[in-house]
């Protein structure tokens, strides 16, 4: 299937994870987007363009409950 916008995606197929591969300026907000969906996490290097912005994806996906994982 085909989604104009992901968080269309997110409610329709309700994924056990994401794998977000989009540029780091929209990672704070997919993320966000996904643990309150309650979906656990892959996002690639680096996480956010700035450590605040990193700290608060991690603990906005640790007060949801979501596996939170870096790589690349």
């Amino acid at each position: 299937n085909c989604y104009a916008d992901y968080r269309e995606m997110l409610d329709a197929v309700k994924p056990d994870f994401v794998d977000i591969i989009t540029p780091p300026p929209s990672h704070a907000e997919i993320c966000a987007e996904a643990a309150q969906r309650g979906i656990h996490i892959i996002v690639q290097k680096p996480l956010a363009p700035t450590l605040s912005e990193a700290e608060s994806i991690v603990a906005n996906a640790a007060a949801a409950g979501v596996r939170l994982m870096v790589h690349e």
